[in-house]
């Protein structure tokens, strides 16, 4: 476990539903692990490390909601497979899955516990440019080693004589 922990989740709103399907921490800790790599799998493609997602709260509350989801899931699963329309858990998923999406399309920024906007540290976007084919007339290096291109200039037309 590595953002929650069993004391999150045995808060409400679902301590009623835990015990009376008798689950043990074991159980519990499957759901949060299931939980944390569904949230760390889908922000580590937008670039976020996980230093920085650990930092989040935002990310915190999303693994405990997709908790929720996972436990309640599990246990109308086995109470009642064919019975439960799952109402009363999707809406957590769901939420998630929208924060999640918002994140990926930067609509909202992850903060860390000091209030300062977390940016990838590895861009999953590739940085394209038109004009990657143009020869340039000076390239970039050691400065001893730069030179103007004659495609670029003749000697007669920089050494323009005033007149």
């Amino acid at each position: 476990m590595i953002y929650i922990t069993l004391q999150d989740i045995r808060q409400k709103p679902l301590v009623d539903k835990i015990l009376q399907a008798e689950w043990t921490d074991d159980d519990i800790e499957r759901s949060i692990n299931e939980a944390e790599a569904y949230i760390e799998a889908n922000l580590i493609k937008v670039g976020y490390s996980r230093e920085q997602l650990i930092r989040s709260l935002l990310v915190k509350n999303l693994v405990i909601k997709y908790t929720w989801y996972v436990i309640l899931r599990d246990i109308y699963t086995m109470q009642s497979p064919s019975v439960g329309s799952g109402q009363e858990y999707n809406k957590w998923r769901d939420d998630v899955d929208k924060i999640l999406e918002n994140i990926k399309n930067f609509s909202i920024a992850l903060i860390d516990e000091n209030g300062n906007v977390m940016i990838p540290q590895k861009s999953i976007y590739d940085i394209r440019t038109t004009t990657k084919d143009v020869k340039r007339a000076v390239h970039m290096g050691k400065d001893w080693e730069w030179a103007i291109d004659d495609k670029y200039s003749k000697e007669e037309i920089t050494n323009i004589e005033r007149l």
